[in-house]
């Protein structure tokens, strides 16, 4: 059985699981008011329940990629995950300070609950940018064309070390 056509299914599963958290996370923010603490925390915050969905659907995509030889694919996406990782230290940053703010003024009976929201919502934001750092690592080096195809296309281009000249038997070179 020809298991290629079921492979390639699985980039759609993967846009969808990316897409998804996406458009969960916007629905739940519009509309947008970045000026307002409350609504930057929770839109974060929700967002960051849904980043495991979002990562399985990059890994898959990855994977993907690497399991049909694009390594194009594979190379550009682990790119974005590094990027999305980088973005996610942000995004932590940017929580942790609006947590602050917000501990400041949230009720004393509420602050239990607030706090262990606050907490997993930065634990899944490390892990979350541990993740997309090492899928990119992963994918960038997989990516990469193995040494024996490289050191067969330098040969073929007649390209490498040069060690000497061609030079006849009994002439001097000069």
């Amino acid at each position: 059985m020809n298991a290629r056509p079921w492979v390639y299914s699985l980039y759609a599963v993967g846009l969808l699981l990316i897409i998804q958290p996406l458009a969960e996370a916007l629905a739940f923010a519009w509309p947008v008011r970045f000026g307002e603490v409350g609504w930057r925390f929770g839109m974060v915050g929700s967002f960051f329940t849904l980043l495991g969905t979002f990562i399985v659907g990059v890994a898959l995509v990855l994977l993907t990629g690497y399991l049909l030889g694009h390594r194009r694919v594979v190379r550009v996406g682990g790119i974005v995950a590094i990027v999305l990782g980088a973005m996610l230290i942000v995004a932590s940053a940017s929580f942790a300070l609006d947590w602050v703010q917000l501990r400041m003024i949230i009720r004393t009976d509420l602050k239990g609950g607030f706090d262990i929201t606050g907490a997993k919502a930065i634990i899944g934001g490390v892990l979350g940018t541990t993740a997309f750092v090492l899928l990119g690592y992963a994918a960038i080096r997989a990516s990469r064309r193995p040494a024996s195809a490289r050191d067969a296309r330098k040969a073929t281009r007649g390209e490498g070390l040069v060690v000497g000249q061609g030079q006849e038997p009994g002439t001097t070179g000069h």
